[in-house]
């Protein structure tokens, strides 16, 4: 059994992440970190039964007894927590997006220093991304281009290209945030086994 703490548990993309792991028979959901609800039972936060899971204000104090942290907060608090849980020995499966390469380096340094099992990444950085516009930016020699609008919720393009052909790839998802969770919870069934910083769930698609 894997034991879960989920760093805002109480977001669009935290809810959906609760009821996946309350789901399934090999994962456990140990504990919650959301500021705004700190010292709440998380399903009275939600509006529900009690679930015997009790919120806590920072991710210091939630991760006792915790195998892996999932983090959906934001880009100012997920570097500060997945320091946290690298140096509690607790490994970490990061959804947030706005982590820049140098704070993943940063990470990386804290993982080999703490000699521990170090975060998988679930999703691409989206620091160039700024509200209702589109961003050009270069990540690893690739272009990629970041777009925010109403309408998009998830939505992903990929386009090779030379003279005269192109080859795209497309996905497109609703408005919930269900798209995330069977990705997120196979990261965090991978993440214990693991050494080093892992980007992106291919890695993990590829060898699974």
């Amino acid at each position: 059994m894997t034991t879960i703490c989920i760093a805002g548990a109480t977001g669009w993309t935290g809810r959906a992440l609760v009821d996946g792991v309350l789901a399934v028979d090999d994962l456990e959901l140990r504990s919650a970190v959301a500021r705004a609800t700190a010292g709440q039972d998380l399903g009275t936060a939600l509006g529900r039964e009690q679930l015997g899971v009790p919120i806590h204000g920072d991710v210091g104090g939630a991760l006792e007894g915790v195998d892996v942290l999932i983090d959906y907060t934001s880009h100012e608090a997920v570097k500060a927590n997945t320091l946290a849980a690298i140096e509690n020995g607790v490994s970490v499966v990061i959804g947030t997006s706005g982590l820049t390469a140098a704070d993943f380096e940063e990470i990386g340094a804290a993982e080999r220093l703490a000699g521990v099992r170090a975060p998988a990444e679930t999703q691409p950085p989206d620091a160039v991304a700024g509200p209702r516009e589109a961003r050009g930016a270069t990540v690893a020699g690739t272009q990629v281009h970041s777009l925010r609008l109403p309408s998009f919720v998830v939505s992903t393009e990929i386009v090779f290209g030379l003279p005269d052909e192109r080859l795209s790839i497309r996905h497109d998802a609703g408005g919930s945030a269900t798209p995330y969770v069977a990705g997120t919870l196979l990261a965090a069934r991978a993440v214990a086994g693991r050494t080093g910083l892992t980007r992106g769930l291919d890695t993990l698609l590829v060898e699974g």
